[in-house]
């Protein structure tokens, strides 16, 4: 199941007043998007991506169509498409706990893909939100 399907799928039964909003696609233009990332998820927008509304802790979820699940494939996608000539979309999460439910269903895949022992997805979610609480406690 790819990530975008598990992601609505999870969001399906919740209320339609908190279903919107929590996947965007946000078309750029030519030149220089100003988003930088560390993994998929947005650590700081400036430029088009500040002018289009973009926030810190959203996660990239595709680029121009395809999905992205590393660092990796953010970097080589958004090389190809600010390049391209055309505007492109770029598809994020913006909803806290899709992003965290996201960044879980990729930790399972990733180790899965590396031949190791499958984590459970709770253990995951854990796993994501420790690293988000020593993120916050390392903020100024």
């Amino acid at each position: 199941m790819k990530l975008l399907d598990y992601l609505l799928h999870l969001s399906k039964n919740q209320p339609a007043s908190l279903k919107y909003g929590k996947i965007v696609e946000i078309w750029f233009a030519i030149g220089s998007h100003g988003l930088k990332w560390k993994d998929t998820r947005v650590v700081d927008c400036k430029m088009q991506a500040r002018l289009h509304g973009v926030h810190k802790g959203w996660m990239i979820l595709a680029v121009d169509g395809v999905e992205v699940r590393f660092a990796e494939d953010v970097e080589a996608l958004l090389s190809d498409a600010s390049t391209a000539g055309m505007p492109y979309p770029i598809v994020f999460v913006t909803d806290p706990a899709l992003v965290r439910a996201a960044e879980a269903k990729c930790l399972v895949m990733r180790n899965t893909m590396d031949g190791l022992e499958p984590m459970a997805v709770q253990d995951a979610l854990r796993h994501v939100r420790e690293l988000e609480a020593q993120m916050a406690s390392s903020l100024p």
